[in-house]
């Protein structure tokens, strides 16, 4: 992989010099390039083996069963946030602007996630027993919430980031998944009970988190040197307390819709529509590979001048609304006969589903870039609050639109929370009329 992206990433180098582009430049290009190129190929490849896995899994399991088990991983989801803590934009920011207090940086971060898991398990634990689940059902959510203790070893990719070396993260991402893949048709071919899919998931999880510590490790050798400091947690508290609430938030109105249909509806319900959302979402890798890639370069282009970084963020909104109709337009088209040949017969309830919650893509593009955005000019409470209020409008309508639709309902729930959250709320701030500008003018890029 590394010697095929370097042959690509070499002719690159050497188009951009027959252009007359700059030496600094295309050498920044390329840099970022191939962590990119890194970031696509470990997605890429977790794309399609999650992606065909799973479809095995869904026709193996069928809906009631694989409803279940897609209630189960919603709801561990939208308490992983509180793991997080909304560290991740947060701790990369100051590592690239403080390189000089990366142990205490990484310390501090290590022990505020250490925390936040525990929470994020209790706070599963009681939740789960205020819904109307079944005694193994609650089992396969706690099975699956144990994953999540690991996830403090994410600091090991916060510094990868930061480093633009995203080859490392990828080494781990797809090193778990390649394991828990291959024990999930292991448990197909055995045919396993529902109950070890639940393992399987928690497993990938374990794999992956404990992988970036020890690629951290391996190449920098000074885990021991990690130390808390006071003023750093209070900085980091200062503005990752909004980016918590704002990932719970996305969480919700990413996951709330499976969890309503399973209690208003039933488990059958959520396995239709978790294969038309597992249709939509897998695009979701895209705008997150590049905004995250980007951005130390996004953060660099600021120091450079007011012209020059406005003239790269309308250039990353433009080639992320090419990419997301370049998906969107053949996937609404064409839904029916996508369902059908990769899920089968039972599941062609979900095809009208999928036409639905795939035109959200675009709005969930444009939230990924105006995201790092946020992030980057401070403004962190403002994306706590356009993320607060598409989750709260999700929660309403989803309220409402189950009632009279049924799973169509959840799918136009989520369509309209993404388009508030990522395209409406930047109307009502002074602040975000840059962003919306810039999003309205990239749908024009064929000019």
């Amino acid at each position: 992989m590394q010697k095929l992206l370097t042959y690509i990433i070499s002719l690159i180098h050497k188009l951009l010099y027959r252009f007359g582009i700059a030496e600094q430049t295309r050498n920044a290009f390329v840099k970022y390039l191939f962590n990119t190129g890194w970031l696509f190929a470990e997605n890429i490849l977790f794309m399609v083996a999650a992606f065909f896995v799973g479809i095995y899994v869904a026709r193996y399991l069928g809906p009631e069963q694989y409803g279940i088990l897609n209630y189960a991983l919603s709801f561990v989801f939208i308490f992983q946030a509180f793991a997080k803590l909304g560290l991740d934009g947060i701790v990369i920011r100051e590592l690239v602007k403080n390189p000089d207090d990366k142990n205490k940086i990484l310390g501090t971060s290590l022990i505020l996630k250490s925390v936040g898991s525990i929470f994020s398990l209790l706070f599963v634990f009681i939740s789960i027993q205020f819904t109307a689940s079944d005694y193994e059902t609650k089992i396969m959510v706690m099975i699956i919430a144990g994953g999540m203790l690991f996830n403090i070893f994410e600091v090991g990719r916060f510094h990868f980031e930061s480093q633009v070396k995203a080859k490392y993260n990828a080494m781990s991402s797809s090193a778990s998944l390649i394991i828990a893949s291959g024990f999930k048709l292991f448990l197909i071919l055995s045919e396993a009970d529902l109950f070890w899919f639940a393992i399987a998931y928690s497993i990938e999880m374990v794999i992956k988190s404990v992988g970036f510590i020890i690629f951290y490790q391996i190449k920098n050798k000074d885990i021991v040197k990690w130390k808390f400091d006071r003023k750093i947690l209070s900085s980091l508290l200062k503005d990752s307390w909004a980016l918590m609430l704002s990932g719970v938030a996305v969480m919700l109105y990413m996951r709330i819709d499976q969890i309503m249909l399973k209690e208003m509806i039933g488990a059958s319900a959520v396995g239709q529509y978790s294969v038309a959302v597992k249709i939509s979402e897998i695009w979701y890798f895209i705008p997150v590979v590049i905004s995250s890639s980007l951005f130390p370069a996004i953060i660099d282009a600021k120091r450079k001048g007011k012209e020059f970084y406005h003239k790269r963020l309308q250039q990353l909104y433009n080639f992320m609304s090419i990419i997301a109709l370049s998906i969107t337009i053949p996937i609404y088209i064409f839904s029916n006969k996508i369902i059908f040949l990769l899920f089968g017969e039972n599941y062609l309830i979900a095809s009208d589903v999928l036409q639905i919650h795939i035109l959200s893509l675009l709005f969930v593009f444009w939230g990924q870039t105006s995201g790092k955005w946020l992030i980057t000019e401070n403004y962190v409470k403002i994306s706590m609050y356009r993320t607060i209020a598409g989750a709260v409008l999700n929660i309403i309508l989803n309220i409402i639109l189950i009632k009279y639709y049924n799973i169509n309902g959840a799918a136009f729930a989520t369509l309209f929370s993404y388009m508030l959250a990522d395209y409406i709320f930047d109307i009502f701030n002074k602040k975000t009329h840059i962003a919306l500008k810039m999003k309205s003018k990239s749908l024009f890029f064929f000019k």
